[in-house]
C-alpha cells in the first residue's frame, strides 16, 4: 500500500517541475541550484490517498548542511513508502552518486532520469538496462517541462520495489570506491558526444563570467529590464491611466447631472477609477519587469550572477557560500534568508541573515518601477541607480561588519553547480507572470482601495 512519495535528487535536476505535474499544483522552479529550500507537500493529481513530498536538493547524505540534516531526519520519521530518484540526464554520472547512497536506505525506489527531451535532440542514448542492473532498481526517462512519460512514472509507482542484487546495497563502499565504480560503468549505462547545449553554454560562459565583460553585462541587463518596463511598459501604462482618467471625468460629469451628492461622487470615482485604475495601469510594467526575471532565472544565467558576484562579495567579507542566498534575495528576502541553512559557518549564516534584506527583491523593484516613473518620468537611470544602491548597502554594512569585528567570518571555499544554459519554457513563464500579476493586483489593489475610500 502506497501512502506517501517522496522525490529526490541533486538540486537543479528538475524535482519541483515533476511535483508540479504530479500533483497539479505550481511551485516556483528555476534552472539553478537553491530553488527548493524547505519541503513541499501536495498529493498526487489522481489518487489523492497518496501524498508527494519534495525535497531540497543535495548532493550527499552525509548531512553537512541544515538541509542535509533535514533531509536525512525526515526519511528516518516519515519512513516514505517510495523514493522517486530525480537525475539530471544530461550529467549522469554526478547524479548517480546520490543514488548509489540512497540505495542502501533499503526504501523502494525509482530512477527518473529528467532532461529525455535534451538527450534525444543531443542523441545521448541511455542503457536502461544496464543502469537498472547497476542499481538493481526501475528506471523511467522523463521530461518534466515537457510532460514525456510523466504517466508511465505515476504506473511504476504501484509496483516499486525494494533496491536488490545491487553492488551498493550489497556491500558496504567508501565514497571513493563507489566513485570509481560509477565511472567505470558510465560507457556502458550510457553513449554520448558533448552536447550542442554544453558547448553553446561553454562559449556563453566565457563571456558572463569574465571578471570585466561578466559585471559589465549584468549592468546592461539590469539597465535593460527597467529601461523596456518604461519605455514599453510606460507607454501602455499611459494609455490604460488615460482611458481610467477619460471614463472618471464622463461618470462624474453623468452623476453631477444626475443630483448625486458631491461626496458620494468623490467617494465612487476616487475610488474605482483612480485608486484601482491605478493599480492596473501599472501592470504593463509588471509584466515586463518579472518577464526578464523569470527568463533570468529560467534560462541558468542567474547563477551565472552568483559567479561573477561572489568575487566582488568576498571583498565585503560575505564568504562564498553566501552569494546563493544574497541572489536569491533578488527575488525575495524571505527566501533568501531561509535559503541560508545551506551554509554551514554559523558566523557567515549570521553575517548572510543580516546582509540579505538589503538586496533589491522583486517587492523593492516595483516601487523603484513606481518611483521613477511617477517623479522621474520613467528615467531607467533612476531606477537603476537605486537598484545598485541596495546591492552597494550589503557590500558597505559588510565591510562596517568585518572592521568592528561584529561577526567573525568564516574562510570557507565556495562551490556552486553551474546549470547549462537553456531556453526557457514558455509555460513557466506564463504562469509566473499570471501568480505574480495576481499577487500584485491582490494585495496592492487592496489597500490601495482601502486607502482611496479612507
Amino acid at each position: 500500500m502506497i501512502d506517501s512519495v517522496c522525490l529526490l535528487g541533486n538540486p537543479n535536476c528538475g524535482k519541483t517541475s515533476l511535483f508540479n505535474l504530479l500533483t497539479g499544483t505550481f511551485q516556483k522552479t528555476g534552472n539553478w541550484s537553491g530553488v527548493t529550500i524547505e519541503k513541499k507537500e501536495g498529493y498526487l493529481r489522481n489518487n489523492k490517498s497518496i501524498k508527494i513530498v519534495d525535497l531540497p536538493g543535495l548532493y550527499s547524505l552525509n548531512a553537512d548542511t541544515i538541509d542535509e540534516k533535514k533531509v536525512l531526519e525526515y526519511l528516518k520519521t516519515n519512513n516514505p513508502s517510495v523514493i522517486i530518484n530525480v537525475v539530471d540526464g544530461t550529467n549522469l554520472e554526478r547524479n548517480l552518486y546520490l543514488t548509489a547512497e540512497l540505495v542502501t536506505l533499503g526504501i523502494p525506489m525509482i530512477i527518473a532520469v529528467n532532461f529525455y527531451d535534451d538527450m534525444l535532440s543531443n542523441k545521448i542514448i541511455l542503457n536502461k538496462k544496464e543502469l537498472k542492473t547497476l542499481f538493481g532498481t526501475e528506471v523511467v526517462e522523463i521530461s518534466a517541462k515537457k510532460g514525456i512519460n510523466v504517466d508511465l512514472l505515476i504506473g511504476s509507482l504501484y509496483t516499486a520495489n525494494k533496491p536488490n542484487k545491487s553492488v551498493f546495497s550489497a556491500s558496504k563502499l567508501s565514497l571513493e570506491e563507489k566513485q570509481f565504480l560509477i565511472a567505470n560503468k558510465m560507457k556502458e549505462v550510457i553513449v554520448r558526444k558533448q552536447t550542442r547545449l554544453e558547448r553553446c553554454t561553454q562559449i556563453l560562459d566565457d563571456f558572463f563570467t569574465h571578471k570585466f565583460w561578466g559585471v559589465l553585462f549584468f549592468v546592461f541587463v539590469i539597465f535593460t529590464l527597467y529601461f523596456a518596463s518604461f519605455k514599453l511598459g510606460g507607454f501602455f501604462s499611459d494609455k490604460i491611466a488615460f482611458f481610467f482618467e477619460s471614463f472618471a471625468i464622463t461618470t462624474t460629469k453623468a452623476m453631477t447631472n444626475a443630483g448625486i451628492s458631491p461626496w458620494a461622487i468623490s467617494l465612487f470615482v476616487t475610488t474605482f477609477f483612480k485608486g484601482v485604475g491605478s493599480v492596473l495601469s501599472f501592470i504593463p510594467q509588471i509584466l515586463i519587469l518579472f518577464l526578464f526575471m523569470t527568463v533570468i532565472e529560467e534560462s541558468g544565467y542567474a547563477m551565472r550572477i552568483t559567479f561573477i558576484l561572489d568575487r566582488i562579495f568576498r571583498s565585503f567579507g560575505l564568504g562564498g557560500k553566501s552569494v546563493v542566498p544574497i541572489v536569491l534575495s533578488c527575488g525575495c528576502a524571505v527566501t533568501g534568508v531561509m535559503a541560508t541553512r545551506t551554509i554551514d559557518d554559523e558566523y557567515e549564516r549570521r553575517m548572510t541573515i543580516l546582509l540579505a534584506p538589503f538586496m533589491p527583491c522583486g517587492a523593492k523593484m516595483v516601487v523603484f518601477a513606481w518611483f521613477s516613473y511617477k517623479f522621474f518620468g520613467g528615467n531607467a537611470l533612476v531606477s537603476t541607480s537605486m537598484y545598485f544602491l541596495g546591492v552597494f548597502c550589503v557590500g558597505f554594512f559588510g565591510l562596517l561588519l568585518n572592521k568592528f569585528n561584529v561577526l567573525r567570518r568564516g574562510e570557507k571555499v565556495f562551490v556552486v553547480e553551474m546549470p547549462t544554459l537553456r531556453l526557457p519554457s514558455i509555460k513557466n513563464i506564463i504562469r509566473v507572470l499570471w501568480e505574480k500579476v495576481k499577487d500584485f493586483v491582490y494585495k496592492s489593489g487592496t489597500v490601495i482601495f482601502a486607502v482611496s475610500v479612507v
